[in-house]
This record gives structure tokens, sequence and C-alpha cells, in this order.
């Protein structure tokens, strides 16, 4: 991890082969933010998989129900119960989601945590309004963390993920920002062009994959139930084919809750407009021309979660 407290203008030796500004380095808000989207995310994906999951149950028990009151196998009541208690599951967990609404905080939290870091780097290039001096700086800096507070309230409630040691300029930043023109030009290349450029590229490749390994599964399913509807033994037990069909609409809602079409999409855009604004870098000669590129830069990756937001609402 980088030394916080080094000397002022002074640069580690290996900054200068720096590929991945380290996330603890970050301002405290943005590893908060950070910290709290993943937290949402995990609980909207697993209260998503539990509502489907009981979806199917239900379906797999009506099935049984149907082949009960035909055999008398299975006690009849007891299916009916326990029909009931996976609605009522259902309906409780279909409750917590709307008022927790991890969904929403997934994406708020992520956009909070992007824009500080994008803050971040506009701080450490010395892109206006952080352009002056370094006290003047630091202050504009404060300003734009707060009122990123002030516009997202509800942001408030996972301020004690930080801890008492956290910054909000950290030392890392401040010897960056202290670096030559040429330093800081490569640093933000390889650094955060680069780093972003592969996240956005690994990402849409991910989800790419996945999206697809869901689309084959809902034609394999929905497959076997036109299979299972031309067999003579099976054509005319209709419960078995429901139950198939709704295995294939499970996996279909999965694909489209994830949302792992669009995501590929969005990452891959920014991918594509960040890559032809990095081939401006090589061309910088001065302060000047690096602010404007850095801006562009940062606009496109803020436009990506910018999206998502406006999504949401």
């Amino acid at each position: 991890m980088w030394e916080q407290d080094a000397p002022r203008g002074i640069s580690p030796e290996p900054l200068g082969n720096i590929r991945r500004f380290p996330g603890s380095d970050f301002p405290g808000i943005a590893i908060a933010a950070s910290t709290a989207s993943k937290a949402s995310q995990r609980s909207f994906k697993w209260l998503a998989r539990v509502e489907l999951g009981l979806l199917i149950l239900i379906s797999a028990l009506l099935m049984l129900q149907s082949w009960s009151s035909v055999t008398s196998r299975v006690p009849l009541r007891s299916l009916q119960f326990a029909v009931a208690v996976a609605l009522a599951a259902a309906i409780l967990v279909k409750f917590a989601g709307w008022m927790m609404r991890s969904d929403l905080d997934w994406i708020t939290n992520r956009a909070i945590a992007e824009t500080a870091k994008s803050e971040s780097w506009r701080y450490m290039m010395h892109v206006s309004p952080y352009d002056g001096d370094e006290a003047a700086a630091q202050a504009a800096f404060q300003n734009e963390l707060r009122s990123l507070i002030t516009q997202n309230q509800g942001f408030s409630r996972e301020m004690h993920r930080l801890s008492a040691d956290q910054r909000q300029i950290t030392g890392l930043m401040r010897t960056i920002r202290e670096l030559d023109f040429a330093e800081r030009r490569d640093i933000y290349e390889t650094a955060r062009v680069l780093h972003q450029l592969d996240w956005y590229s690994a990402n849409s490749r991910k989800n790419h994959s996945r999206a697809r390994t869901w689309l084959i599964l809902s034609f394999a399913i929905l497959f076997l139930a036109l299979v299972l509807a031309m067999l003579p033994m099976i054509k005319d037990d209709l419960p078995i084919i429901k139950f198939v069909v709704t295995l294939a609409i499970a996996a279909t809602a999965l694909n489209h809750w994830s949302q792992y079409q669009e995501m590929e999409a969005r990452y891959g855009d920014a991918a594509g407009q960040a890559s032809l604004l990095r081939e401006s870098l090589a061309l910088v000669e001065d302060q000047h021309a690096l602010a404007g590129v850095v801006r562009e830069i940062e606009a496109v990756f803020g436009a990506e979660h910018a999206a998502w937001q406006s999504r949401q609402r």
C-alpha cells in the first residue's frame, strides 16, 4: 500500500509504474459508497433469486397437487398447506424487496462512489475547479463531496461505513497532484484510463457470456416442454408441461432482472468511447490540453452510471 505520509513534492520510486490506483487511497466517501453498493447488489440478487425459487416451488407443488387428486399418493391437504406457506413466503419476499429498494440503492451508491472517484482524478490532474493553488483546490474538493452527499440524502445512512482513519484527500492523491505534467499524464493514462478500459471490456464480455448462457438455457427448457407435449404418454399430462414452461419463464426473468444484455451494451459503449479519447492523451503537450481531455474522458465514465440512475427513476 502506498505511504500516505510521503514527503510533499517527492514521488516514491514505484509511482511511475503504477497500473492501478489502490482503492484504499480514494476518498473515504468513495470507499463507503462502493461497499454499500456491493451490499445492495447482493441483497437485490438474493431476494430476486429467492422469489423466483419460491414461484418454481409453488408450480411444482401445484403439479403434485394435480397428481395427488388422481392418485391420492400424497395427502391433498398437506400439499394445499405447503402451497399456502410458499405463497405467503413469496409475498413477504416481494414486500421486503419493495421496502428495501436494494436495486435503487445499488445503482445510487455506485454512482456516488464513481462520482467521488472521478472528482478525485480531476483534483489530481488539476482540472477545474481544482486548477488553483492547493488550499483552494482542497476547499473546492471538499465542497464537491459535501454537495454529493447533500444531493443524495439517502446516503447518510451509509456514513457509518466510514472509519475514523479514512480521509477524503489521501496522501497518494496529493503526491500525484504534485508531480510534473508528463508524469501526471502518464499515470492518468495507465492507472485511470487503461484500468477502466480493462474493467469495462472484461465486464462487457462477462455479461455477454452470461446473457447467452441464460438464453440458451431458456430455449433448451422450452424445447423440452415441446418434446414432452408431443410424447404420447405425457402430452395429456398438462401439469408437468406447465411446470417446465414455468422453469423457462423463470430463466428468462432471471436473465432480465440481472440485466446482462444491457450491462454488456453500456460497458461496451463506454469502453469504445474511452478508447478513442485515450488516443488524444498522446497528443497532449500542456496542462490546458490535458485538462480538456480529462474532462471528456471523465464525462464518458460519468454518463455510464448516470444512465443507470435515470433508468431506475
